[in-house]
Parts: C-alpha cells; sequence; structure tokens
C-alpha cells in the first residue's frame, strides 16, 4: 500500500512525550479487534466531506484531521483538511470524550503505538500504553534520545549511544548526514567530529546550516577542513560569503576568502560592503591570515595566488576563472588604497604573461 500522509498532531501537553510520532487514526473499541483497529473511527459530530478529485494513493480518505492536545491532555478535532485540492477546510472544534486510543507511528510502515485515553484525558504514562512491537518502539526513543544529544551537543551520550549499534547496521531513523545537520545548527563540533570519525559526510548543508544559525566557530573549523564547498548556496540564493558580508561576519568572510572562495559574481555594493567589513576588522585578519596584517596587504596575496593559479592553468576554463578572480581580488585591495610596490608590478607583469606579453 502507498504510504499514506498522517494526520496533523500538535502535542501542548508537557506530561505526554510522544515525538517524531505521528497519527494515522483515532479508533475507539478494543485494540485487539479488527487487526489492531479497534471496532473503528472515532465518530465526531461533523464528518469530512472530501472532494473525489483529493482521494488519491496517498491519501485514501481525502482529508486529513488537524487535532490538538492541550496542557491538561485532552484532544480535540480543530478541522479537516483537504490536501492535493483547493478545497476550503471543514471547522469542527469538537473535544473528543470518552475513551479512545491514538494510533502513532514513527513511519508509515512501522508498528502501531497505541495512546489511550480515558473519558476523554490522554493517559500519558508509558507503561500503559500498547505496542504492536515494544522493542521497535524501544530502538524509536533510542533514535529520539541521540537526536536530542546531538542538539544538545551532549557528546557522551552520542558516542554511548553508538556504542550499541553497529554503524554499518543502523536502525531505521538514523541517518548520519541528517545528524550532522543536527549538530551544526547547534555548533556542536565535538559532535560533530565524532560522526565525521564513525563514517557521516559533512554534506553540502553544514556550512549554510552553521552560517544560518551563526556558528561561526563552527563556520571557522568547517572552511578549515576542507571538506565544505566553499560556494554553496544558502537558502534563498546567496552564497556563504555575500551571507557573511551581510550578517557583518568578518571573522567567517576572512576565513572563507583566505580558503579561496569566489569574489566573483559579486555587486558593487557587495564589494563596498565587504572592503569597509575588512577595514572596520584588521585585528581579525592579522589574527586569521599568516602574514598579512591589513585588508589591502591579504587581498593582494590572495590575488597573486590566482595569478599564479591561472598561469599554472591547463584548461582556458580554469586560466580565465583563476584570472578574473584574480582581477576581482587586486580591484578590492585597491578600495584601501593605490597598490604599492610588489603587488603592482605583480599585477602588470602577471597580466602581460597571461596575455602572451614578455
Amino acid at each position: 500500500m502507498t504510504e499514506q500522509i498522517p494526520h496533523s498532531l500538535d502535542n501542548g501537553c508537557p506530561d505526554l512525550d510522544i515525538r517524531e510520532l505521528y497519527l494515522y487514526a483515532v479508533i475507539v473499541g478494543p485494540i485487539e479487534e479488527n487487526h489492531g483497529w479497534g471496532s473503528g473511527a472515532y465518530q465526531c459530530a461533523v464528518d469530512p466531506e472530501p472532494e473525489e478529485a483529493g482521494i488519491c494513493s496517498a491519501n485514501w480518505d481525502g482529508f486529513i484531521g488537524d487535532y490538538h492536545i492541550n496542557a491538561d491532555g485532552r484532544l480535540a478535532l480543530r478541522n479537516y483538511f483537504y490536501p492535493f485540492t483547493e478545497q476550503k477546510p471543514t471547522q469542527v472544534d469538537e473535544e473528543l470524550s470518552g475513551d479512545f486510543f491514538l494510533v502513532l507511528k514513527p513511519t508509515f510502515g512501522a508498528p502501531r503505538v497505541y495512546v489511550p485515553f480515558l473519558d476523554g484525558k490522554v493517559v500519558a504514562e508509558v507503561s500503559e500504553w500498547s505496542f504492536e512491537d515494544r522493542n521497535a518502539y524501544e530502538v524509536h526513543r533510542g533514535i529520539v534520545a541521540l537526536k536530542d544529544a546531538v542538539r544538545d551537543g551532549d557528546l557522551e551520550t552520542v558516542n554511548r549511544a553508538f556504542g550499541s549499534w553497529e554503524i554499518s547496521d543502523l536502525p531505521d531513523g538514523v541517518h548520519l548526514d541528517d545528524l550532522v545537520v543536527l549538530a551544526c545548527e547547534g555548533g556542536h563540533r565535538g559532535v560533530l567530529d565524532s560522526l565525521v570519525e564513525r563514517g557521516a559526510s559533512i554534506g553540502r548543508r553544514a556550512l549554510p546550516t552553521s552560517l544560518t544559525n551563526g556558528k561561526r566557530d563552527l563556520c571557522r573549523h568547517l572552511i578549515g577542513s576542507g571538506l565544505v564547498e566553499l560556494d554553496e548556496r544558502m537558502p534563498g540564493g546567496t552564497t556563504p560569503l555575500h551571507h557573511s558580508i551581510e550578517k557583518g561576519y568578518a571573522d567567517v568572510a576572512v576565513s572563507l576568502l583566505l580558503a579561496g572562495a569566489s569574489v566573483l559574481d559579486m555587486s558593487e555594493r557587495e564589494h563596498e560592503k565587504l572592503a569597509l567589513l575588512l577595514d572596520e576588522n584588521a585585528a581579525i585578519i592579522g589574527s586569521l591570515a599568516e602574514d598579512e596584517t591589513t585588508a589591502q596587504d591579504m587581498l593582494c596575496v590572495l590575488a597573486k595566488e590566482a595569478y599564479r593559479t591561472a598561469l599554472a592553468a591547463e584548461s582556458q576554463q580554469a586560466k580565465r576563472r583563476a584570472t578574473r578572480r584574480a582581477d576581482a581580488l587586486f580591484s578590492l585591495a585597491r578600495r584601501f588604497g593605490p597598490l604599492r610596490g610588489v603587488s603592482r608590478d605583480y599585477s602588470k607583469k602577471a597580466r602581460n604573461k597571461l596575455n602572451g606579453i614578455g
């Protein structure tokens, strides 16, 4: 059967932990009946009215319920929604009463977890729940705990969790690359390094995620690792360098420049903002660059490296790209005043060599 869309369930009860479990039904009657679906679905006073166009293989009922559990542990059905159609929701606003069960699963094909409600109120104690496969649920809880530990930067718990699982045979729901993103959201370098040691790939989302969440120390670590794409597009289409300039992250911008991030396709305004950012943060340049102590010195050194790359390039495409980078860097350097001595002469000589003069 095609995987079905779960109902929407918003849990506002602090005593009930159903994280990463999704609602597939609200049923009444003994769960031993009808292959675990009880005597049927809970019947609310208002029925859904799905249009035929919304009934499809991913939603055989043609609707999904919008449920909410309040702080007191009582469940209400707020609306019926009709996916894949323009049909307006049906308002219900009914608090469910009596005895019934939530049928929850971490994924559509996973074993069911039955959470009982007695006289309309949830039974939050896990020991009172019923399970199609209790061991599968315990594995699920371990996965949730692992994700919590990654988010919190709890390296000891992360290592302990992996100590009970073979990396080559992780349970469903544990994806190392997704854990990398969680670690980057929190800026947890130790956890990230542990995941990489266990076989995780840094991936394309690591640097954008760290930068979006303002984790600048981790950004510099990732940039220095050489394992990230420096010009990977951020949400919204900008590059990490553009984002750093807009946010005023001088340390990240300098690290990106030193590592070879592209300065091409930058607008005049962005060049001006970058120059101003570098000028206002000369101390950062001195701490991150090896020999350069001013923004102009750093940009000139990078430009010379780009020219050397252009001269050594075998393909015309690589030669053109490196030349454009060098020109852009020298152009930025000139914003701090005329190029001096060696840098000025180097720019002219390199350009002549590239043009086949001399």
